[in-house]
């Protein structure tokens, strides 16, 4: 017996559903251990970086400046390479006098270097210098604590902007947030270009998570200081943050105008577009950044990063190839001959994407979703020990994530390990209370030694968590198929019917089980049907329809509904059917034309000789 696994398709992916969906979503973007992150150097807050300093360099008080009793706050953005060394500087804010020695007093601080999953990486941050001339004479209130001598500050000048906002930072230092916001605000007020009292006041409303407040407070900022990059910046991040692509976009385009060779300003672009789903615009901003700097591997990286979450394997592979060479020693080249992995994998199949893949273990040992990936290679070419010891050590590497337990639970059940199986798809759960493969894998190994009450309990969990349309025991069902137990897989299915009648998933799948046994088609094909009334786009309920039909021998109703079938979703096994459909009704061209367009996608062996079989037959005819 035969289920419709590929149907889960993309919904599954995105629910991150265990191997089993994911190893039969033929040619679907399926990237199901973590997901793949945007290449990037890593920003850290201002506070954050300078606590990890190893070397601070005070700046000198320039002489010009202290003769005109100047004083103030720079803040100094800075690069920082692998090795914690600052490789650029510059003054994004402060008094032009003081500028200059901020800058020279950076580039001579050190870090311990920074490390994403093991290998070091480059640091992009601020850096505060303040320069205060001394008192003429010690304030009285010397002894007084900060927050009272900031009142006393205030009583004595009230219209000052200046001394509102020290009091905002005392309060705030005692994390008595809405006495700072008042204090940030009325400085605000009284100085509606005072830079520092809207990241003050953005930042307390971070703080409490009041991030539709912190947006509009840098709304309010950049209308006030439209030309100040460190506000449009700290901008567009609160808008993507908070989901508001198409504002960070306008706002991150008016960084790039400001700084059009800058190279981060045109990456967070591309990053927002693609959040947004404007994959062109996306490609395009990171080519410009090509066009500024040519042999750059990060805008590279990014494209192949783009096409790969788009399913476009061989293009995400090319601009892979092309960061390779344009920059061989590119710090993360590990993560791309894993992304490369991933897409060969989806492409070309395990045997190449294992070669890719060890290339980025050799660069990196201590990657856990290098591990995780090649467990995911093995287990596609039915090498469940291998995959077994490869989820083991991503878990190892990157504790306390769900999929990695779950993948590794999937594993021991192939190799009839149950109690590490059960124990494992319990960690899953304990990490992922709220992912439904969790529910789902365990529940589908307790049904089949007979825990029925505990079963039911996690199919219940798990469709807290489902979309629409989808059961539990429909995908519990999925599992056991997965493992050959197809007796107990009808079984699930038919108690997602006893509990829901009309639920699509379960009428497709028990429907095509019964198609592909030949038993009682006529009625197979009444469910079907109603699959496809309650989803009449879905490729694989059509799939199944227009296989139903086929095995009724009405060709010509097979042909149309696989036709529309093929349209929605190109599988492998959809264009396999077709195939056969148009072999039956004579059309040999258009047979061969579609077997040859499946052996192009993502094929278990076994289809794939099937369908080279067909093929060398008309051959021969």
């Amino acid at each position: 017996m035969k289920f419709r696994r590929f149907l889960l398709g993309a919904t599954l992916v995105s629910l991150g559903l265990i191997a089993p969906f994911l190893s039969s979503a033929r040619g679907q973007n399926s990237n199901q251990q973590t997901s793949n992150e945007p290449p990037q150097i890593v920003r850290k807050s201002g506070g954050a970086l300078m606590q990890e300093a190893v070397t601070r360099v005070e700046p000198t008080y320039p002489p010009l400046a202290k003769a005109a009793r100047v004083s103030g706050v720079v803040v100094v953005e800075v690069t920082i390479d692998e090795q914690g060394g600052v490789i650029s500087a510059r003054a994004i804010s402060g008094l032009p006098l003081l500028k200059e020695a901020a800058t020279t007093a950076a580039r001579g601080w050190k870090f311990n270097p920074t490390e994403l999953s093991g290998v070091a990486v480059k640091v992009i941050g601020t850096l505060t210098f303040n320069f205060s001339l001394p008192q003429a004479s010690p304030p009285d209130d010397s002894d007084e604590d900060e927050i009272e001598a900031a009142k006393k500050a205030v009583k004595a000048s009230p219209s000052s902007p200046e001394v509102h906002f020290k009091l905002a930072e005392a309060y705030a230092d005692e994390d008595k947030y809405d006495d700072a916001a008042a204090s940030y605000k009325r400085a605000i007020e009284l100085k509606p270009s005072y830079k520092q009292a809207y990241k003050g006041l953005a930042s307390i409303y971070r703080n409490q998570n009041k991030r539709d407040d912190e947006v509009e407070v840098y709304r309010q900022a950049i209308v006030a200081l439209p030309q100040s990059i460190e506000l449009l910046v700290e901008a567009s991040k609160a808008l993507n943050d908070t989901e508001r692509y198409a504002e960070a976009i306008d706002v991150q385009k008016r960084v790039v105008q400001l700084q059009p060779d800058d190279q981060n300003a045109r990456l967070n672009l591309g990053l927002y577009m693609y959040r947004a789903r404007r994959y062109q615009d996306a490609i395009a901003a990171f080519r410009e950044m090509i066009r500024i700097r040519p042999n750059n591997g990060l805008a590279y990286h990014s494209i192949g990063w783009v096409y790969l979450n788009q399913g476009r394997y061989e293009d995400a592979i090319d601009a892979y190839t092309q960061a390779l060479k344009a920059e061989p020693g590119y710090s993360q080249a590990y993560r791309i001959h894993k992304e490369m992995g991933s897409a060969l994998l989806r492409s070309r199949g395990a045997t190449e994407a294992l070669e890719e893949l060890k290339r980025s273990l050799e660069l990196n040992a201590r990657y856990a979703p290098t591990h995780s990936e090649m467990a995911t290679a093995y287990h596609s070419l039915g090498r469940y020990e291998e995959a077994a010891e490869s989820f083991r050590k991503a878990s190892e590497l990157q504790p306390g994530v769900s999929s990695y337990h779950g993948f590794l639970g999937e594993a021991y059940q192939h190799l009839g390990r149950v109690a590490d199986a059960e124990k494992e798809f319990r960690a899953s759960l304990k990490w992922g209370p709220d992912v439904p493969q969790a529910y789902v894998a365990l529940a589908a190994l307790l049904f089949l030694q007979n825990k029925i009450d505990e079963a039911d309990d996690l199919v219940r969990r798990a469709n807290e968590h489902l979309p629409r349309n989808f059961t539990g025991y429909a995908l519990v069902s999925n599992v056991l198929q997965h493992h050959g137990h197809n007796a107990e897989a009808e079984a699930a299915l038919k108690k997602a019917l006893q509990a829901d009648p009309n639920n699509p998933l379960a009428l497709n799948n028990l429907g095509y089980s019964m198609v592909e046994r030949n038993e009682r088609l006529e009625e197979a094909l009444a469910m079907i049907r109603r699959a496809v009334k309650a989803e009449p786009k879905n490729a694989a309920y059509l799939d199944s329809l227009g296989w139903a039909y086929f095995k009724l021998e009405k060709f010509e109703e097979a042909e149309r509904y696989l036709a529309e079938a093929a349209q929605f979703g190109a599988a492998a096994a959809i264009l396999d059917h077709l195939g056969d459909a148009f072999q039956k009704r004579g059309k040999l061209p258009q047979a061969r034309d579609v077997w040859q367009k499946a052996l192009m996608l993502r094929a278990d062996p076994t289809l794939r000789a099937k369908i080279t079989a067909k093929l060398s037959a008309i051959t021969e005819k």
